[in-house]
């Protein structure tokens, strides 16, 4: 393992030139194999198991090298409520890191969405008539931040499968008008 884009080497052993070897890592827990290569892709043998994080190589004459790319990715669910009859009846999602956008029905959540580990941000469209008004996490990773007036909720996403997810509940209630005196007279306008 090491930085991207190539990572640390290793120097493996020797072994017979014709010979067919297994490569395999040992994947750490909540990690997945994204992609695995081999160089000269000459030498791959058959197809590389990423489920299994390992492939088979046929050893030739020089150097094969055997390249293992991880991810670290989660589950998010976003949940929907409102506090009130009436107003919208769905509403529209920005996540981020890879600007997914997703629309739920009020009192629905969304699939299970695969989404990098760590902190994600999800950003509510606008909604005629409806404000974010507090948002909580229901399982997985802690509530980082919940910005009401961008209808901003910044959730940490675990490592792992669905079992694991974080479930991210957002909850709206009715828009108000404000109402501002700024006249001499006494009318009233509305904002």
């Amino acid at each position: 393992a090491g930085p991207g884009p190539g990572g640390y080497c290793a120097v493996g052993p020797t072994f017979p030139q014709g010979s067919t070897v297994t490569v395999t890592e040992t994947v750490p827990a909540g990690v997945q194999v994204s992609n695995i290569t081999v160089a000269p892709d000459s030498q791959l043998a058959g197809t590389p198991d990423l489920a299994g994080g390992s492939v088979d190589v046929t050893i030739g004459s020089g150097i094969t090298e055997v390249t293992f790319t991880d991810k670290r990715t989660g589950y998010l669910e976003v949940c929907k409520r409102k506090t009130w009859k009436g107003g919208p009846g769905t509403f529209t999602f920005t996540i981020a890191p890879g600007n997914q956008v997703i629309t739920i029905p009020a009192g629905s959540c969304s699939p299970a969405i695969e989404v990098p580990a760590g902190p994600v941000t999800i950003t509510e469209h606008s909604t005629p008539g409806s404000q974010l008004t507090g948002c909580s996490v229901l399982a997985g990773g802690p509530q980082i931040s919940c910005q009401l007036g961008p209808q901003i909720s910044t959730v940490n996403v675990n490592p792992g499968d669905v079992s694991n997810q974080t479930i991210a509940v957002l909850t709206n209630g009715p828009a108000h008008d404000v109402v501002i005196d700024d006249s001499v007279d006494g009318s009233l306008s509305r904002e």
